[in-house]
């Protein structure tokens, strides 16, 4: 149990002392494994020399400018928007900045970023219910979009709007920062490569139903799921190799969002498991990129109904706008937002995506469209005090 604190400048010392310790500290880390490395595939030398083609002063100006005016500002308050308008004046400054760190240098105060705290739960109560966000520089912005145009051809805390403590990151990457997505992609894949490395391992041995493809590990940025034979052997291989990424990297598992799932083990040998690896017990069905996962099979649609995020989308606005009916709006008015209900344009594609995963036969696309018509139906016609 944590310690409760109370007021803005409390609440505010809590989460700069708890990020600071998080990404504010150094850790000693180890090499990777070069061994591991040679896993995978690797770049030719053309695809070397295209990551150290000297940058050109309009990659400069075009990374600039596809920044949008309404992105949030760094530390030092000055928004896209402000650099397109006065281009003509600081555009030369800017340029020579951006090209000077393509040639090793590099002004720390450009490197500096405010962190905005948003809640990952409702209602937070632990600091690390929090996700930063990082907010950082334009010019910083520019350099990252260029670095990623580059690599896409291979493949101090805010708190209530005001700003708090600094302090020095020395680990981790920014979300909100343009390249950290291709960077953390890069850390994983050495991740992927430990697995590959350890699948020769005699030790280890493959789940029955993956033997035949060799399936060692499920990957998606961070949503991962490792299979092996439930035998202590194959589990102390994994849990290995995890030790060996976290010290290479300072990314280990996260303990309150991972679980172990078993299948015809008996239960004698399922507590020796859980007590080998730490991990909390898990049973299906689980949900891995918003798709549910069953050992048998997802028949009926009404599962993939209620689990999806367009639903939930829905019920929210629905409710929302069923409230300010009853504070007096017409019915027209209450049929015009209602005919407006489409869902964020994430919640469309993330449903398109979790439908795609079903047997054409199974019809959930149809099942969806029609259960979402009929909320909207039954918001109209239904019998109830808000309706």
């Amino acid at each position: 149990m944590g310690q409760l604190v109370e007021g803005d400048k409390k609440v505010a010392e809590t989460l700069v002392s708890y990020f600071q310790d998080l990404i504010g500290t150094q850790s000693d880390i180890e090499d990777v494994d070069m061994e591991a490395m040679k896993e995978g595939t690797s770049l030719n030398i053309d695809q070397q020399l295209t990551l150290i083609v000297e940058v050109k002063r309009i990659q400069v100006k075009e990374a600039l400018f596809s920044i949008l005016n309404s992105k949030s500002p760094g530390p030092d308050g000055f928004s896209s928007g402000f650099f397109k308008n006065q281009w003509e004046v600081v555009g030369e400054l800017i340029t020579e900045a951006i090209l000077d760190f393509f040639k090793g240098k590099f002004l720390r105060q450009i490197n500096a970023t405010s962190l905005t705290v948003i809640p990952k739960v409702e209602p937070p109560k632990m600091a690390n219910d929090y996700r930063p966000i990082a907010c950082c520089n334009v010019v910083y912005k520019a350099i990252s979009k260029i670095l990623c145009s580059k690599l896409k051809e291979i493949l101090p805390v805010r708190i209530n709007g005001e700003s708090y403590e600094f302090f020095k990151g020395k680990k981790g990457l920014r979300q909100g920062d343009p390249i950290s997505p291709m960077l953390f992609i890069l850390v994983m894949e050495y991740l992927n490569r430990l697995l590959q490395q350890m699948a020769k391992d005699k030790r280890f041995k493959f789940h029955p139903m993956s033997r035949s493809l060799k399936l060692v590990n499920l990957s998606f940025a961070d949503d991962l799921i490792i299979v092996c034979k439930a035998e202590e052997e194959s589990l102390n291989c994994i849990m290995e190799v995890m030790r060996k990424f976290q010290k290479s990297t300072g990314l280990g598992i996260n303990y309150t969002k991972s679980q172990i799932i078993f299948g015809g083990v008996d239960k004698k040998d399922q507590e020796h498991f859980l007590k080998l690896t730490n991990l909390p017990f898990g049973e299906l069905p689980i949900r891995y990129l918003r798709s549910p996962i069953s050992a048998g099979s997802l028949e009926d649609a009404d599962h993939l109904f209620s689990t999806c995020p367009l639903t939930k989308s829905l019920l929210m606005k629905i409710s929302d706008w069923l409230e300010i009916r009853m504070e007096g709006n017409s019915v027209q008015d209450i049929r015009e937002n209602l005919m407006r209900v489409r869902g964020r344009r994430r919640d469309r594609g993330i449903s398109a995506f979790v439908a795609t995963c079903y047997h054409k036969q199974e019809q959930p696309q149809l099942k969806v469209m029609y259960n979402s018509i009929l909320l909207c139906l039954t918001a109209y016609w239904g019998k109830g005090p808000k309706k």
